[in-house]
C-alpha cells in the first residue's frame, strides 16, 4: 500500500468557534505503479475550537475529513491525458478501488502516531458507502465502528415517485405536456450552450429522490409554463434557473463514471439505464394529446446527454469508449464481509430512489456483524437536513450502544 505525500497544510480560525485546516496531498494514479502518473487531493478537517488553560494537556483528536478539490475533471483537464482511448484508460482510476487506495494512503499519513483504536471510523452516504465496503473487504485489522448512512436505484421507484409528483400536483401535468410539445418543435438553447431538449427536460426528475424536491420539481415547471403562456418562449432567468438544477456540466465525472462505479470482472456498462428505460412503457410516452402522463426520468445517465451538454460533447468518443470497458476489478472480497470483525451501523431507507432498498438490506446481510436503522419517513439526503440529521444519528447510536436479545 502507497503513503501520500503531504504537500500543504494550512489551519484557520472561522466562525463559530471552530478550527478547520486544509490539506493537500499527493498520490499515485495508479497505485500498482506508483512512480507513473499522480493525483493530487484536497482534505480539510473541522473541530471545536478550544483554548486549553494549559496548552501542554491539549487533546489531539481524531477529525472528520471531507474530500473535494481533488484532480477536478473537465472536458479540459482531461484533454491534457491524450484522446479518447488515453482519458478512458486514466478515468478507470476514479472507482472505489482506487479511491479506497488514496484514502488509505492518506490516513497513514494522518494517523502515523495515532493509538490503533483511533485510526478508523467512518460515516458516509451514498455512493461512498461502495468505498466503505470495499475498504471492510479488503481490511482485517480496523477495529473502530463504522457508521454507513444509506446498489443502483431501480426504475420502478422512479415511477412510484413521478406518481407522488403528480398526484401532488395533478394541474402540472398539461404543463408538463405544453412544455414537451414546445420542446419537439423549437431547438432551445440554454446559457452555456448547451441545448435544452426533451430527453435534459426530464431529468427534473432527479430531484424526486430528494426532501421537498417534488416542490423544487413544480416551482420550476410552474415558471417554465408561465413564460409560454406570458411570452411564448423561456425567458433568460428561466433558463438559467433551469441550467443549475441539473449539475452534470459543473461535474462531467458524475456522468462518466456514474454506471461504471457498479461493474465487476469483464462486464460493460453498455449504457444500461438506456437500455432498461426502453423496457419500461411508461417512460416511452411523449404524447401531448393523450391522457397518459409525461413521466421524468431519475438518476440515470443516457448517450444523449454528451450531445445537449456544453462541457459533455467533447467527451462523448471518452464516455462511448468507457462504456464498452469490459475488464474491471473486483471491487468485494465476500469472504471477507462475511468474517468482518468491526462494528458497522447503517441506515436504509424504504423509499430511496437513488438506492434500491431490497438490494441495500441484501448488501448488509453480507456484512457480519451490521445493524440496519430502517425507515420510511426519510429519503436519501436525511444525512444533511435540519432535524432528520439528528434523529439519524440518535438511532445509529442506539443501534451501537443498545442489544437485542
Amino acid at each position: 500500500m502507497s503513503t501520500a505525500k503531504l504537500l500543504d497544510k494550512r489551519t484557520h480560525q472561522v466562525p463559530g468557534k471552530l478550527l478547520t485546516s486544509e490539506y493537500f496531498f499527493q498520490v499515485p494514479l495508479d497505485h500498482a505503479h506508483p512512480r507513473d502518473d499522480t493525483l493530487k487531493l484536497f482534505a480539510r478537517s473541522v473541530e471545536r475550537f478550544e483554548r486549553p488553560v494549559d496548552a501542554s494537556k491539549a487533546d489531539t483528536k481524531q477529525l472528520p475529513w471531507c474530500t473535494g478539490l481533488s484532480s477536478t475533471v473537465t472536458a479540459q483537464t482531461l484533454a491534457k491525458h491524450g484522446g479518447p482511448e488515453e482519458q478512458a484508460d486514466y478515468l478507470r482510476y476514479f472507482r472505489a478501488d482506487s479511491i479506497v487506495e488514496d484514502c488509505e494512503a492518506v490516513r497513514k499519513v494522518l494517523t502515523a502516531d495515532y493509538p490503533d483504536e483511533k485510526k478508523k471510523c467512518n460515516k458516509t452516504p451514498g455512493p461512498a458507502n461502495m468505498m466503505r465496503g470495499q475498504l471492510l473487504a479488503a481490511q482485517k485489522d480496523c477495529k473502530k465502528a463504522w457508521f454507513l448512512l444509506t446498489a443502483p436505484a431501480s426504475t420502478a421507484k422512479v415511477a412510484e415517485r413521478n406518481r407522488a409528483y403528480y398526484n401532488k400536483y395533478a394541474e402540472d401535468m398539461q404543463r408538463v405536456k405544453n412544455i414537451v410539445h414546445y420542446l419537439q418543435t423549437e431547438d432551445v438553447k440554454l446559457p452555456s450552450g448547451g441545448t435544452l431538449s426533451i430527453a435534459r427536460f426530464r431529468q427534473l426528475g432527479i430531484h424526486f429522490g430528494f426532501h421537498g424536491h417534488i416542490d423544487v420539481v413544480h416551482d420550476t415547471i410552474l415558471r417554465m409554463a408561465s413564460d409560454l403562456d406570458n411570452f411564448g418562449y423561456f425567458t433568460a432567468p428561466t433558463l438559467s434557473q433551469f441550467e443549475g438544477l441539473l449539475p452534470f456540466d459543473t461535474l462531467p465525472l458524475y456522468a462518466l463514471v456514474h454506471e461504471l462505479i457498479y461493474l465487476q470482472g469483464d462486464n460493460a456498462s453498455n449504457w444500461s439505464a438506456d437500455r432498461v428505460m426502453k423496457e419500461h412503457p411508461e417512460f416511452l410516452n411523449l404524447s401531448t394529446s393523450n391522457d397518459d402522463p409525461i413521466y421524468f426520468t431519475g438518476e440515470m445517465i443516457y448517450p444523449s446527454m454528451f450531445t445537449t451538454y456544453s462541457e459533455l460533447r467533447p467527451l462523448a468518443a471518452t464516455a462511448s469508449i468507457l462504456s464498452q470497458m469490459s475488464d474491471w476489478p473486483t471491487l468485494y472480497d465476500e469472504n471477507q464481509l462475511a468474517s468482518n470483525t468491526v462494528p458497522v451501523y447503517a441506515s436504509a431507507y424504504m423509499d430511496d430512489m437513488y438506492v434500491s432498498f431490497d438490494l441495500a438490506l441484501a448488501t448488509a446481510k453480507k456484512i457480519k456483524g451490521c445493524k440496519c436503522f430502517v425507515t420510511n419517513t426519510m429519503y436519501h439526503d436525511a444525512i444533511s437536513q435540519p432535524g432528520r440529521s439528528d434523529e439519524l444519528f440518535t438511532q445509529l447510536f442506539q443501534l451501537r450502544d443498545d442489544c437485542l436479545d
